[in-house]
């Protein structure tokens, strides 16, 4: 009886089986074939034998992987070689020879070390020789290899000692060109050159801060302000070492302005190591990185000898200022003196006219206090003083300037007020700001030669309409202060620039042309604002604005 077994394979449809049969071991296909005696006992008889199918099998295997082997060899963008112990070349892919422009083949038999550039042969030879000590050891190199028309490219080169290996017995390398990364990488080594060359020769103070105001770094010129060495200021909050206690306020407001990514600019004061206060010009930048703020750039000046001038440049111009008041001043002084003269000499005659007598002393005493307060009033903007800030009352200050100009002034200026109750004080310098509106109200008199209104009004304004004009008006509420005249007015050209140092359309000889750029200096030092309106013909109006303290 013949029995014919038929096993498929279930994922191929085929497999070689093993069978075993009275100790004969053959490689069948699969079909199976057994025929049986009478007596049950299995042999193998008159099989189809296919002892070769397993070695053709495996040699089609073999071919198959070689094949892709080869194809991924050859198609790589990266070039391979082999080479012997002693650098010589037993194989190239064509990638070897597409990166270096040779002939395909042409590079075996050489020499690997005689392509690589002088300055990095010994570096080279060092780092093959490690390789070399220790079998399946990897080595990664950056060296300049010889180009077929003489330049260098730069390769990234990667040796695996695959010498104890009995079908490879080379080290293989793989060559990746980085020309363009190691070109890039010199770009930003010297940009970065450049940038600290900067940083440490810079005459300004350069802090470089996190994004919680911790000191990274700092350069020499910030050492040479503060007086702190740089190792000292690393790993502090900058508030901590040159902030004093009254302008941590503005200190905290500044680094919440830049974290907002704002370009802030600032003069104010800090302190030095020893305590002692310096004058700086503070910029902040926000330093951005994809699309994040990670720190802050911060730029100090010192500004003591620019604020030392500025201070003798104001004192100058404040002396001109009262000096174009002489004239009213000396003729209103005249005439107390007159009436003063002519009533002490009454004096003896009325000595028997008690009533004459005692009007004449009545006269005199009010001429006198009316001269002292002139002259007080002259000494008050006369006078020299280091700048005080402190809280300020607008509308006391805008008084005392009607005072001074009903007194001064031609009585053709009309001068009339529009103040409002229960006005916000300000942080500042009152004499500071009375120059302000010493200088603004010269101007108007001036604009005025044949008479006219003087208008002084006073308002509290929202940051958040001012802000519309000014972006950086940070401040919640601002004063406003208006100087109004119904002068001349001015063109758009002359609006334009007015506060520009020693500009001015005055004739020779009347005036400097600093009034209003010390004006516009000290409400910037105040932080504040400063507009003007005008037309030819209709006038002028100066609208200042102070922050409101809160």
């Amino acid at each position: 009886m013949k029995k014919t077994d038929y096993h498929p394979n279930h994922s191929t449809g085929s497999f070689p089986h093993q069978e075993m049969q009275r100790g004969l071991n053959r490689w069948v296909g699969g079909l199976r074939t057994i025929i049986e005696d009478p007596e049950n006992s299995p042999i193998t008889a008159n099989i189809s034998e296919l002892a070769d199918l397993k070695k053709d099998f495996t040699d089609q295997g073999v071919h198959q992987t070689e094949e892709r082997f080869r194809a991924l060899i050859e198609n790589s963008t990266d070039g391979i070689l082999m080479c012997s112990a002693d650098g010589t070349l037993l194989y190239t892919s064509p990638s070897i020879d597409r990166l270096f422009e040779h002939e395909t083949g042409r590079l075996v038999g050489a020499k690997g070390l005689e392509f690589v550039h002088p300055d990095e042969q010994e570096s080279t030879r060092l780092v093959w020789a490690d390789l070399l000590r220790t079998p399946g050891n990897i080595a990664r190199v950056e060296v300049r290899y010889r180009h077929k028309d003489g330049s260098w490219h730069w390769m990234e080169a990667v040796g695996t000692n695959l010498l104890h290996e009995p079908s490879i017995q080379a080290v293989v390398v793989n060559f990746r060109d980085i020309t363009e990364r190691i070109q890039g990488r010199k770009a930003l080594d010297i940009q970065m050159s450049y940038f600290q060359q900067l940083f440490e020769n810079s005459p300004a103070g350069i802090a470089i801060l996190d994004e919680k105001d911790i000191i990274l770094n700092a350069n020499k010129a910030f050492e040479k302000i503060f007086q702190y060495p740089v190792e000292e200021t690393r790993g502090h909050n900058i508030r901590d070492l040159i902030v004093s206690p009254s302008y941590r306020k503005e200190a905290k407001e500044l680094s919440a302005a830049v974290r907002n990514r704002q370009v802030v600019q600032k003069e104010t004061l800090r302190t030095r190591k020893d305590g002692s206060f310096v004058h700086v010009s503070i910029m902040g930048y926000p330093i951005i990185m994809d699309n994040e703020i990670i720190g802050v750039f911060a730029v100090y000046s010192d500004a003591t000898e620019r604020k030392r001038l500025e201070e003798h440049l104001r004192e100058m111009q404040k002396m001109e200022s009262i000096g174009t008041l002489a004239g009213g001043i000396a003729h209103d002084f005249n005439n107390i003196l007159l009436v003063i003269i002519a009533h002490v000499s009454m004096l003896e005659r009325f000595r028997a006219q008690p009533r004459k007598f005692a009007r004449s002393v009545e006269i005199l005493k009010k001429m006198t206090l009316r001269a002292h307060a002139l002259v007080k009033q002259l000494l008050t903007f006369a006078r020299k003083s280091e700048v005080i800030m402190a809280s300020v009352q607008v509308n006391e200050i805008m008084h005392d300037m009607m005072k001074l100009m009903t007194e001064t002034f031609p009585k053709t200026i009309m001068i009339s007020s529009q103040f409002q109750k229960n006005l916000p004080m300000i942080t500042g310098d009152a004499n500071q700001l009375h120059q302000v509106l010493l200088n603004l109200c010269v101007n108007a008199r001036d604009a005025m030669p044949k008479g006219g209104t003087i208008q002084f009004v006073t308002e509290i304004v929202q940051g958040k309409f001012l802000r519309t004009t000014h972006p950086n008006a940070n401040a919640k509420e601002y004063v406003r202060l208006g100087i109004s005249d119904t002068g001349t007015g001015m063109d758009a050209a002359t609006r334009a620039r007015i506060f520009e140092p020693f500009f001015t359309t005055k004739k020779r000889g009347k005036g400097t042309g600093l009034g209003l750029a010390v004006v516009y200096g000290i409400v910037e030092n105040h932080n504040g604002f400063i507009d003007v309106e005008s037309d030819i013909g209709r006038g002028t109006t100066f609208h200042i604005y102070f922050p409101a303290e809160q």
